[in-house]
């Protein structure tokens, strides 16, 4: 948890460091790189820098149970890993229906899905190193440190919106973007920040998250046209309504959210 007295200051090292990589990658300086198998993010690795600081300071206190690593189901994990798809294949109906989206005869699909298959085990332990600080930070940390003082709804709009920015600023390093293309995949950023809020509330966990956000990886590339990732995929589409990241992929992970919300969580459960 962190202190209120240091919360807000703490923010405002995630909007400078945000900056600062969002800067460094518009000038193409890379700040992403793999060591070995691992992905490493130097962004991330600063604010991971940033936590142990303030630890160091004692301006954060936690203790294991409250970066919510504890807790792990794995068929629930397995279930949430495959969710992307239910999403995907709820647009790619409409995306038929309306003729926005076309079917790609692919000559390697069954290489494609076999090694997307054999990347799922690496993907889970190599992405530790930036997705899973991720969710610690700002699932673990930054969510159960607002929740101690703010309502649910502050909370989850506050710690999602912060890491929208935070991995938004990428976005600053891609060529041939819009302003209407990054206002899309954006509020597609958003919308997985709120899903993976309400997974957490609902488990008590940030496995779930993590399952959900390696199913993206794994899964987007092969599944549907990606603005953020080149690959081949079974479905094709220009619209930027009916993409991965479009709009009815970031409506549908919000009304999921709403869903998750209305759910009373595991602890309440466990505890009825």
């Amino acid at each position: 948890m962190i202190e209120k007295k240091f919360l807000y200051r703490y923010l405002v090292y995630i909007l400078i460091i945000s900056f600062f990589f969002g800067i460094l990658g518009y000038f193409k300086i890379q700040y992403q790189f793999y060591l070995w198998e691992f992905f490493v993010d130097l962004k991330i690795l600063t604010l991971v820098g940033v936590v142990i600081l303030f630890k160091k300071r004692k301006e954060i206190i936690f203790a294991s149970n409250e970066l919510l690593l504890l807790r792990f189901d794995w068929k629930k994990n397995v279930a949430i890993f495959f969710a992307p798809i239910l999403v995907y294949s709820v647009t790619i109906v409409l995306g038929l229906l309306f003729k926005q989206i076309s079917v790609n005869r692919l000559d390697n699909a069954s290489t494609l899905v076999l090694a997307t298959v054999f990347d799922i085990p690496a993907l889970y332990v190599f992405s530790a190193t930036s997705v899973l600080f991720e969710e610690i930070i700002f699932r673990g940390i930054l969510l159960s440190s607002f929740q101690r003082s703010n309502s649910a709804i502050l909370t989850t709009l506050i710690s999602s919106i912060f890491w929208t920015l935070f991995i938004g600023s990428e976005l600053l390093g891609f060529e041939d973007l819009t302003l209407l293309t990054i206002s899309i995949i954006l509020l597609f950023f958003l919308s997985i920040g709120l899903f993976l809020t309400m997974l957490v509330n609902r488990y008590h966990s940030i496995w779930p998250g993590y399952s959900f956000r390696i199913g993206i990886i794994t899964l987007t590339p092969i599944t549907l046209t990606s603005q953020l990732v080149e690959s081949d995929s079974f479905f094709a589409s220009s619209s930027s309504i009916f993409i991965a990241e479009g709009v009815i992929v970031s409506v549908l992970l919000i009304g999921l959210s709403f869903v998750f919300s209305t759910k009373k969580s595991v602890l309440t459960e466990n505890a009825a």
